[in-house]
């Protein structure tokens, strides 16, 4: 239900955000939604704040997400179906090694440090991106 909330919120917005943030904006605030979201998963103890979280997640993963596919889509508009095709396969494979991996981890540690890894290294790809933004239309 909380990922159902975010999409719904995102698409309610979008326009909104895009125009007063902008691509770069949106991937930087994206990424800050992830980190600070992640952390609150890392430090809380109980279950309360986990549904709030689970929604900024949601709206911070939309965000980031939504403005790398569409720079993906624009990379090569005269091989789009390719371009979105690596990226879809970029984001899947990504995906199932972040699941082998976090599963080890949880094994041996528990979801502290997926938290935590997840709350440093979302706002860095952001970061990175926005700044690769920035210098490719600079």
């Amino acid at each position: 239900m909380p990922s159902e909330l975010a999409g719904l919120i995102y698409t309610g917005t979008v326009q909104q955000l895009v125009n007063i943030f902008g691509q770069r904006g949106l991937a930087i605030g994206g990424g800050a939604l992830l980190g600070i979201a992640y952390l609150v998963l890392a430090i809380e103890t109980g279950p309360g704040p986990a549904p709030f979280a689970v929604v900024i997640i949601g709206l911070g993963f939309y965000a980031l997400h939504n403005t790398l596919q569409t720079n993906a889509t624009q990379m090569t508009p005269q091989a789009r179906g390719t371009a979105v095709a690596v990226f879809s396969s970029a984001i899947y494979l990504g995906q199932t090694a972040g699941v082998a991996a976090s599963a080890i981890i949880f094994d041996r540690f528990g979801a502290l440090p997926i938290f935590t890894i997840a709350a440093v290294v979302l706002p860095a790809l952001a970061i990175w991106f926005a700044h690769q933004l920035q210098h490719r239309r600079g």
